[in-house]
């Protein structure tokens, strides 16, 4: 009798205080583009959060147990701190992501973009000063550790819509500044083999990849309402 009732308070004790902690896992490959994408998996309903080493905590979408971890490129190793919680249970674990390259100094890049803006009456493009990268809303955005260049994000909509009030809208703009991009970071011309794989990539809108010279030339293509935006990400390999 009294093994009886032992086991029936271990039952009730399990049905009413759960099985402990949420689920929280990280998936081990990490997905390298314009930023980090990290994939994890915790239990649906919990609150995800993630901390970054000065302590800056951000919110993490988790759907229906799913979540995606956006970090971005640095030239050091950084340690991100995940916690997953619910029905007053928490979990933490620590995700690592790798140190990255550079891709080139912003000053660098401004400098001589915006000497090929002055001499190709076709591109009109404009690179800012670096207080002000992160407020340029042309379809032209950077990734900056400091004052480095860690990733280029160009990307393109022939349709005015709000998605593209962040896009080129543009066509020869865009490919131009693409090229402007490829001569600087790969020291290549107008027409080599990157720019007619962009141009194709984006025409036939298909998801495409080269490297050339340990630099990556990612193109996707993202459908929007009824838009197409395609997006030529440019980062080291």
């Amino acid at each position: 009798m009294k093994k009886m009732i032992l086991g029936f308070v271990i039952i009730l004790n399990v049905f009413l205080f759960g099985c402990g902690e949420p689920e929280l896992s990280i998936k081990e490959k990490q997905k390298d583009e314009f930023v980090i994408n990290v994939n994890g998996k915790t239990d649906p309903g919990a609150k995800v959060t993630l901390i970054d080493e000065s302590g800056e905590k951000s919110d993490i979408v988790n759907s229906e147990g799913d979540f995606v971890l956006v970090v971005p490129r640095m030239l050091s190793d950084i340690t991100y701190q995940v916690t997953s919680e619910k029905d007053n249970k928490k979990k933490t674990t620590k995700v690592k992501v790798p140190k990255k390259n550079k891709l080139i100094a912003y000053y660098d890049f401004e400098k001589q973009f915006n000497e090929l803006s002055e001499q190709y009456s076709g591109l009109n493009t404009k690179i800012p000063s670096i207080d002000s990268a992160k407020d340029q809303q042309n379809g032209f955005s950077v990734s900056l550790d400091k004052k480095d260049i860690m990733s280029i994000r160009l990307s393109y909509s022939e349709n005015n819509s709000d998605a593209s009030n962040s896009s080129f809208t543009n066509y020869q703009d865009f490919i131009l500044s693409v090229a402007a991009t490829n001569i600087i970071l790969n020291r290549a011309i107008e027409g080599t083999d990157t720019i007619d794989f962009v141009k194709k990539a984006v025409d036939e809108k298909e998801d495409a990849t080269k490297t050339v010279d340990d630099i990556t030339y990612n193109v996707s293509n993202l459908d929007y309402m009824g838009k197409t935006i395609t997006s030529v990400m440019i980062y080291p390999k």
